[in-house]
């Protein structure tokens, strides 16, 4: 009887419907088979109890990881002086809100500003310009009672003497009689 293969090992396997007398015989050999290959491919892994200590070539390992030297330095090699902590003690930290500067007229200065930065917002309008300004301006609240010329303001908006009469828009005609000029619109 012609017995078939696995397609990977090329582990004999008995033909379905051979000679029943030969169906142990190849069982039992394929299972030694399988039971020589498992050991031999036990003794090629990596036993992850050994943490990578059991490669062949850890060198090769890194190359093929993609690692460079740094990979095998120690982590103190890369600051062993401190300098990093040395740079964070010497700038300035964002909790301090700028108190750590060293000097701080040396600071101004080189952000351009000017004696206006250190300057009392009360120097800004030390005359009270800004409050006569306010007094000289029309109120909002006054709602334009406080004009100097009612007349000469309604010129200066272009308003024509119309804008004095009173209109009135209603359903009906007037009760009473209106007012001299005034405008009455019945809709």
């Amino acid at each position: 009887m012609t017995d078939a293969v696995t397609i990977n090992y090329a582990w004999a396997y008995p033909t379905v419907n051979a000679d029943a007398n030969s169906w142990g015989t190849t069982l039992n050999n394929a299972v030694i088979a399988i039971d020589a290959q498992m050991f031999a491919n036990a003794g090629a892994a990596l036993a992850k109890a050994n943490n990578l200590s059991d490669l062949a070539n850890a060198a090769s390992a890194r190359a093929s990881l993609g690692l460079g030297t740094a990979a095998t330095q120690a982590a103190t090699a890369f600051d062993a002086a401190g300098a990093a902590a040395s740079a964070q003690a010497a700038s300035c930290q964002k909790a301090n809100n700028l108190s750590d500067l060293a000097n701080a007229a040396t600071a101004r200065s080189n952000l351009g500003l000017g004696s206006a930065a250190t300057a009392n917002t009360s120097a800004f309008d030390a005359a009270g310009a800004a409050a006569s300004a306010q007094s000289a301006s029309l109120q909002k609240s006054a709602n334009l009672s406080d004009l100097a010329n009612a007349s000469t303001a309604r010129a200066n908006l272009g308003l024509g003497s119309l804008a004095l009469n009173s209109i009135t828009v209603s359903g009906s005609g007037p009760s009473g009689t209106p007012a001299n000029g005034d405008l009455w619109c019945v809709i």
